[in-house]
């Protein structure tokens, strides 16, 4: 594994984000407002190839006319679960529930991908309901596989259950050909810089914070 990746997208255009138009600035900092605790502050606009791995802190959020997409550490996570996860640090207690009606009548679909721990994990949701979910690691294997297998999936289940794509270590290209439904092709295949997404960070707290004060940065 080598890409790194937490992300959610909602449409009701499969592929649009692949050429997704404008970024509407305001919209994107509406649906940061649902999202966080309001502690995040805008940083700028920054492409989608630098939006792929956010560190803690850090959110990335893109708003077009056919949909939206979010970057964020914890978020994704909170789709890839069996809904018992805990909201990360200034992420609201009902952001699972925001993400989840972004889309109605479209799809939302939840990817992270991890190469540290080896683990990797998608979530396709419909109007709120979970139809597909995949996830494995290194250390537990495949433990959620759950619903019909995505269109995406098929060429590469063909001939071979999940377990053995993961034990082979192909769990990484499972949730890119599964990226397909947003961006019309792999996210690992785009053109960069690609679309444009608004960038926040919530600012340091504790000492650090005390230091760039002092020090005017």
């Amino acid at each position: 594994m080598g890409f790194k990746l937490f992300m959610v997208g909602a449409t009701r255009k499969p592929g649009c984000f692949g050429a997704p138009g404008e970024n509407d600035r305001a919209g994107a900092a509406a649906l940061a407002r649902q999202l966080t605790m309001n502690d995040h502050v805008y940083v700028g606009e920054v492409p989608l190839s630098e939006t792929l791995y956010p560190r803690n802190g850090e959110l990335f959020v893109g708003a077009y006319a056919d949909g939206v997409l979010v970057s964020h550490a914890g978020m994704a996570g909170l789709l890839v679960d069996n809904g018992d996860a805990r909201p990360p640090r200034g992420v609201r207690a009902d952001a699972r529930q925001t993400l989840l009606g972004l889309a109605p009548g479209g799809e939302v679909l939840a990817m992270v991908l991890h190469s540290v721990v080896d683990l990797w994990g998608f979530a396709s949701y419909a109007d709120g309901d979970l139809r597909r979910m995949a996830a494995g690691s290194a250390d537990d294997g495949v433990f959620i596989d759950t619903g019909t297998p995505l269109p995406e999936e098929r060429p590469m289940l063909a001939g071979a259950t999940l377990a053995r794509l993961d034990e082979e270590g192909e769990g990484e290209e499972l949730v890119l050909a599964v990226s397909a439904r947003l961006f019309g092709r792999g996210i690992d295949a785009l053109e960069k810089p690609g679309a444009m997404l608004s960038h926040y960070r919530r600012p340091p707290r504790g000492p650090v914070a005390a230091l760039k004060k002092l020090f005017g940065r």
